[in-house]
This record gives structure tokens, sequence and C-alpha cells, in this order.
């Protein structure tokens, strides 16, 4: 009965993760579900059968490729190639999977949540540039909830 302390400590330590587990993830659900709402008011989305990406969605009579990416609370993301993207924070720069996005036909839509400080494409080595909506990054746009409402203008 001596470790008692210990075991109140560690369950109390199980409900904190598992609570906070459960608010980051409802609120991840909540944005990428506000993005949905957005973009069926402006065109039809329809969920996908494909791993590499996320919804068919048809705006303007153009079809485009939709995959989503949450990448939390970070200050950059960055286009290093076509097939290598980046987070960049404070301590780590792991890389995202494309899971094959790259390598899909047709019009391509890259959607970040919750918005980075910046979002950038690497031309070369030394020299970077601001993505910016309705702009393509090499074959697919990339637009975050505060910029998806451009879609609305794109032309392809």
């Amino acid at each position: 009965m001596e470790n008692i302390e210990y075991i109140i400590a560690g369950v109390i330590l199980v409900i904190l993760v598992i609570g906070f587990w459960i608010i980051i993830t409802n609120l991840e659900r909540r944005q990428k579900n506000s993005i949905i709402d957005k973009l069926s008011k402006l065109g039809v989305l329809s969920k996908s059968n494909h791993k590499a990406y996320d919804y068919d969605y048809k705006i303007n009579n153009i079809n485009f490729l939709v995959k989503f990416i949450f990448v939390g609370n970070i200050r950059e993301l960055s286009f290093n190639s076509l097939r290598h993207w980046q987070i960049k924070d404070k301590k780590k720069n792991p890389m995202i999977n494309t899971k094959g996005f790259e390598l899909l036909e047709g019009n391509k839509v890259i959607i970040v949540y919750p918005a980075p400080k910046q979002i950038l494409k690497y031309i070369n080595e030394n020299e970077v540039v601001f993505v910016k909506p309705n702009e393509k990054c090499f074959d697919y746009y990339v637009y975050t909830e505060n910029t998806i409402d451009e879609i609305k203008h794109l032309e392809v």
C-alpha cells in the first residue's frame, strides 16, 4: 500500500494524456470539417478511394484531386520539390509522406491545416518564394483554411 501514491499519479497522468489527445483530435476534425463545408458550398466534393489523396472535387467544371495535410502548430511548410515536402519546426524538420500524390495525373490541390506562418517553394538550393493561392506550386495548388475561398477564382 505504500506505492498507492505512484499508482494514483500514474492513473491521473494517463487520464490527462487521453484528455489532451481527445481535445486535439476533436479540434483537428472540426478544422477539417469546416474546410470540407466551405468546399462543398463552392463545388461538388466526393470522398476518394485512392490512398494518395482524400477527395475528388469539381468546381467551375474542372476536376481536382484534393489532399489534406494536418501540420499542427508549425512555423513553416516547404515544398522542396515535387515529392519532398517538409515541416519546419523549432526542433525537427520531418518530411511529409506524399503517398504517391506527386505521381498522379490531373489537377491537384493540397489543403494544409491549420495554416502555418509561411508556406515556401524552393526554386533551387538558395532561392525560395512564398506559395500563394491559385498559383501552381510545382504541379499542384496549395491552400489553407484561411485561403480556401480563393479556389472559386481558380482557372486552370
